[in-house]
């Protein structure tokens, strides 16, 4: 059966518009013959009806010579077609230069006579203006030039506007938590260095209880809170120095973009491992914009010079490295910086098909967009249900009980009143019981017993070491004998009281020793160096 509809036009020959003679030289050196120089030149429209059916995408380099005509020739044509915008320039390819494809408005032109009319019209008016000579100013600083191949990987060359927004807004927050910390009683020292567990949490700080009761807004709100001034500055520091760049890149909204979906996917990733801990802070969106950059460098890297593609590459493997050695610190979420780092890569990944891609593509890459959040909070929403994770499963159960709630809280605040103890009543005590600070001190006061002794040294002797065992049971009053809950914490308290035991015995023996009339015994001197040997075996490593 027959198709009733027009057929398409034939394709042109591949080099229409040129005379016989350079069509016929157009593969040897008489390429650069009169009969080719003196060809008529080669019009925007028919120009277009050649890059419309020729394979894509089309190099005018190639074209040129492959008809035996000047490459220079062709400028003045696709700079018509691309002031109309029927073209738009595409990657820069090594061997071959500069590649171009026709836009949807332009293949309108090519099947409709009213659409090029109008586009000719455009590029009339647009080239109407002659150029000025050198060293005249240009009449028409308003008329349309060229337009850098840079330009078509999107760079928005205003002022940053959405980084000064979210480093302010973070700012602020923060200040608010430092004052309603104080207002709740805190000295202004923790209030800047830590903030008060309450404020955070209303303010937007998220724990697994939290999304048990539906507030998923806070994981979101969470990536604006920050745990102490130290916290803070790391993340605004970040931000500060990749932000612009990034906003360059990708423009404002694009940019707004990656920071939420990071910040959110970041969030659900750290509350989906460890729902028990209260999260807090911008570090998962500041991963996302490291990966953004990452692709698009590797999206672009053809268009850029290639050493400076390569700084760029170095510059940011760098900061990558070292970001990913502070994921791992002791209460650092590394869960949501490889939240935040994945969403980001994808977002970034999803944009710039968005922004390039024909329009299917764009219309997939934007429903995709969509789904990325939604995807997340189902499967997070699968696995609070799911029976294999223990951590939910723990918190579900202590909600269950009748006093569920109240229970989970007093929970949180006890172990956030145990931290504080241990900061502050635990580690310093321990620091000043460090093999690398008791050994010179040790040694000297063995030299005391070995040898004739003096009244003095001896009473100066006993008193250091009554001060050192002081601090000793200082530490096994202080270190928390219940567990936590948390089992490398409470691993290092077992490790640390057991530490604690060994120093008292060893103190205890070295004092025995100071107060006997004579010098110790090969069998006492042995007995204490054993414990003290035990005590530095039991050294704990910091938490």
């Amino acid at each position: 059966m027959e198709s009733d509809r027009e057929s398409p036009p034939s394709s042109p020959p591949a080099c229409s518009g040129l005379t016989s003679a350079a069509s016929a030289n157009r593969n040897t050196a008489a390429s650069a013959s009169p009969a080719a120089a003196t060809a008529p030149p080669l019009t925007a429209e028919r120009l277009l009806h050649i890059i419309a059916h020729s394979q894509q995408p089309w190099f005018p380099a190639e074209y040129a010579t492959h008809c035996g005509i000047d490459r220079d020739a062709l400028d003045e044509p696709l700079m018509q077609l691309r002031c109309a915008e029927l073209i738009h320039v595409i990657d820069w390819v090594r061997g071959v230069g500069q590649g171009y494809e026709i836009t949807d408005e332009g293949r309108r032109a090519v099947a409709d006579p009213a659409a090029l009319q109008r586009a000719r019209q455009v590029w009339e008016q647009a080239t109407a203006t002659p150029m000025p000579r050198p060293g005249e100013p240009d009449p028409a600083s308003t008329a349309w030039q060229p337009v850098p191949v840079v330009d078509d990987v999107g760079l928005n060359f205003r002022a940053p506007l959405m980084v000064p927004i979210l480093l302010l807004a973070n700012v602020v927050w923060f200040l608010v938590s430092v004052v309603l910390s104080l207002r709740c009683g805190w000295t202004l020292w923790r209030s800047l260095t830590e903030g008060h567990p309450d404020v955070l949490h209303e303010l937007g700080a998220v724990t697994g209880s939290d999304l048990l009761h539906g507030e998923w807004w806070r994981l979101l709100m969470c990536c604006f809170v920050h745990i102490g001034a130290l916290h803070l500055i790391a993340n605004m520091l970040a931000l500060a120095m990749m932000g612009p760049l990034a906003e360059l890149l990708w423009g404002r909204l694009r940019l707004l973009l990656i920071y939420a979906i990071a910040g959110w996917n970041g969030s659900i990733l750290a509350m989906l491992l460890r729902p028990e801990s209260l999260l807090a802070g911008a570090s998962g969106a500041m991963w996302g914009i490291l990966m953004s950059l990452f692709v698009w460098l590797y999206r672009y890297r053809r268009s850029l010079p290639g050493d400076l593609a390569a700084d760029w590459f170095r510059r940011l493997l760098i900061v990558f490295v070292l970001s990913a050695g502070v994921s791992f610190l002791p209460g650092i979420s590394w869960e949501g910086h490889l939240g935040g780092g994945l969403a980001g890569f994808l977002t970034a990944g999803l944009l710039t098909t968005a922004r390039t891609g024909d329009r299917p593509r764009q219309i997939s890459a934007w429903l995709l967009l969509a789904l990325i959040p939604v995807l997340a909070v189902a499967a997070l929403a699968a696995a609070m249900d799911a029976p294999s994770m223990a951590a939910w499963q723990q918190l579900r159960d202590r909600l269950a009980h009748p006093d569920g709630l109240q229970s989970l809280t007093h929970h949180d605040a006890k172990l956030r009143e145990i931290e504080h103890t241990y900061n502050t009543e635990v580690a310093p005590r321990l620091a000043e019981l460090s093999p690398t600070r008791l050994k010179p001190e040790e040694a000297k006061i063995g030299m005391l017993l070995l040898r004739k002794r003096s009244p003095e040294k001896i009473a100066a002797a006993e008193a250091q070491v009554k001060n050192w065992k002081a601090l000793a049971e200082a530490i096994l009053q202080y270190t928390p004998r219940e567990p936590t809950g948390i089992p490398s914490f409470d691993k290092q308290c077992e490790r640390i009281r057991a530490f604690a035991h060994a120093r008292l015995k060893s103190f205890d023996l070295l004092l025995s020793l100071l107060t006997a009339p004579e010098p110790p015994s090969a069998t006492e001197w042995d007995s204490w160096r054993a414990h003290q040997r035990t005590a530095d075996h039991l050294w704990p490593l910091p938490p």
